[in-house]
């Protein structure tokens, strides 16, 4: 397994100056989201730039996130448009193929027959353009809350770019645990965001903003990765933390920390 850093864990500073500290800390991956791409265009950069900063630091791009607004949406032309967004980016900054992060519709609850609908007509959209559409489940929320459950809708999709999202952080607030992970196949599943769940308070008061880096907390991590293995599989750790308190930190200090962390877990 292969370890990536995903932008939103970091400090908001200039995007290269941010791609460059993930890759001396070690890391082989990062996770970019639009929003970053998008002021950093803003600014007068250009795709260009950021593809060859990345070959430079020989940095690969395991994801893009993020998208919403497919699920059980009937008119999905602007879907469709941010889909198309997404691949003119990942072309223009040389990315063959991206994981593309797709989040659930927050409360819906819906028959699996629709949800396969959706997601296979989601899927569609993405091969045009190369890309894996990730489907990410949401442990807090009513509708795809757990790996099975959105295995079964990958499954049933049957699109070649196709994958579970396995989000330590959603997996354990959703009531799951890594034993769940054993009901998968190792190439079921496109990528699993690596984090940690505070050990401050009870799980179900924790939100996003009490996630904490690997090894940081108490969830069954050891565990976790070891069912990873026993199934197969062999992608991307995606380090993901929306804690203000990392976020606040200078990149490079937080990227080493991770990198240490994560490695000390793998052993």
């Amino acid at each position: 397994m292969r370890l990536s850093m995903n932008l939103v864990t970091l400090r908001k500073d200039p995007l290269p100056e941010r791609l460059k500290a993930i890759a001396e800390a070690g890391f082989e991956g990062v996770g970019l989201w639009v929003s970053d791409v998008d002021e950093f265009l803003s600014q007068g950069g250009s795709l260009e730039e950021i593809g060859n900063l990345l070959r430079e630091l020989k940095l690969e791009v395991p994801e893009i996130c993020a998208l919403g607004g497919w699920h059980l949406v009937d008119d999905k032309s602007n879907v469709r448009k941010e889909v198309e967004k997404i691949g003119k980016m990942c072309k223009g900054i040389g990315i063959e193929r991206s994981v593309l992060v797709c989040p659930v519709a927050w409360e819906a609850e819906a028959p699996l027959e629709r949800s396969v609908r959706d997601y296979k007509e989601l899927c569609e959209m993405g091969k045009e353009w190369g890309l894996i559409m990730g489907l990410e489940f949401l442990g807090m929320r009513k509708g795809i809350n757990n790996p099975i459950s959105a295995y079964e809708i990958v499954k049933e999709a049957n699109c070649e770019n196709v994958g579970v999202i396995v989000d330590v952080f959603h997996l354990l607030k959703g009531g799951g645990k890594p034993a769940d992970l054993l009901s998968l196949p190792g190439e079921g599943i496109a990528l699993v965001h690596f984090n940690d769940i505070s050990p401050d308070k009870p799980l179900e008061e924790q939100s996003d903003a009490h996630r904490v880096l690997p090894g940081e907390g108490k969830a069954p991590l050891k565990e976790l990765i070891a069912n990873l293995k026993k199934i197969g599989y062999t992608g991307w750790l995606s380090i993901e933390i929306f804690n203000p308190l990392h976020q606040s930190r200078p990149p490079l200090e937080v990227c080493k920390e991770a990198v240490k962390k994560a490695k000390e877990l793998l052993i």
